[in-house]
């Protein structure tokens, strides 16, 4: 009988294991690729935004690391690392498409679109934003 009232209890942990501890700040960010961030243009590059560029936009927890896959599609990311968990320790990236913590060094494969850890204390994947691209005019949307 004791299980029986234990089990709900470990189910929740279970299922909240793959959750985000990042909490839920609003993400609208709109921007160029060639006027704005030139470096998405090419596959496997990336651009970090982490300071609002007028009062409309909004950057997340820790800031919003947008990147351009190999299979030419872009993803988005919250820059805060999910290990540390506050606004100012962030992840950066690299060409490769590996995100590395600069406090915890914790890495995290984005070049995937899944953000998931590839080493380090971090337990969750980073928290990954939606990307909507407009080829024709090269106009990127990220919003959650």
């Amino acid at each position: 009988m004791k299980i029986l009232k234990l089990l709900p209890i470990l189910l929740i942990f279970i299922a909240c294991e793959g959750e985000s501890l990042i909490p839920n700040y609003p993400v609208n960010l709109k921007f160029n690729i060639t006027t704005d961030a030139p470096q998405l243009s090419a596959f496997g590059g990336f651009s970090e935004f982490t300071v609002p560029q007028n009062a409309t936009e909004r950057l997340g927890f820790g800031g919003v690391l947008v990147y351009h896959s190999i299979e030419d599609k872009f993803y988005a990311f919250d820059m805060a690392c999910p290990y540390e968990h506050t606004q100012d320790i962030r992840v950066h990236c690299n060409n490769l498409g590996i995100a590395t913590c600069d406090s915890c060094l914790s890495t995290f494969y984005i070049s995937d679109g899944n953000g998931f850890v590839n080493s380090g204390k971090a337990k969750h994947a980073l928290k990954k934003y939606s990307v909507y691209y407009d080829a024709s005019i090269g106009n990127i949307i990220v919003v959650n």
